[in-house]
């Protein structure tokens, strides 16, 4: 819910800053929509453009750290999983759906100004240094989810097995570059 309150206000907040066409903005969402489980998009949101500062960064670092705890768990459920001789595929199903959902996001967690300079963060300052690179592999990120995520809604054990081990290897890839270890 604190995701949505934060985008919602950036999204008022450049709506509100007028178009070329001078189109008045869209309306809100209802709650009843905000409160709807998210779905996967093929669709893979853009590094935002508008560099951030102050409490405005700082917000955004902690939901991103949230939203990537939020990662974290649904892949610890996975590897739980992944291990078992018979994996408990409502488990899968769940923790494959929400990170196929969140995937697309990625990028958009990274708004310039939220980097090293403003504060504690495990993501390096390359990552708007090289923002085509790392948007490639957000990009690879994303599909292997959405596969991930299809092979598991269909209950196909097997491919659940050998595409955690490619979406992980994505993780793995951009992680490598673009992540600061503890």
């Amino acid at each position: 819910m604190r995701n949505f309150v934060l985008l919602a206000g950036v999204s008022l907040a450049l709506s509100a800053c007028g178009s070329a066409d001078n189109e008045p903005a869209a309306p809100a969402e209802t709650e009843s929509a905000a409160t709807e489980p998210a779905k996967a998009s093929a669709e893979l949101a853009s590094m935002p453009t508008v560099a951030l500062s102050g409490n405005a960064a700082t917000v955004m670092m902690k939901d991103r750290h949230e939203w990537f705890e939020e990662m974290g768990d649904s892949f610890k459920v996975l590897n739980r999983q992944v291990k078992s001789d018979s994996p408990d595929m409502a488990a899968v199903k769940e923790a494959t759906a929400l990170i196929a959902a969140k995937s697309g996001e990625l990028p958009s967690r990274f708004a310039p100004g939220t980097g090293p300079e403003a504060g504690k963060t495990e993501a390096k300052a390359n990552i708007w240094e090289n923002p085509d690179d790392f948007m490639a592999k957000a990009k690879d990120f994303h599909t292997a989810a959405l596969a991930l995520d299809t092979v598991a809604q269909a209950g196909d054990v097997a491919g659940f097995k050998e595409g955690f081990g490619k979406t992980g290897g994505t993780c793995k890839a951009c992680h490598d570059t673009y992540r600061e270890e503890d």
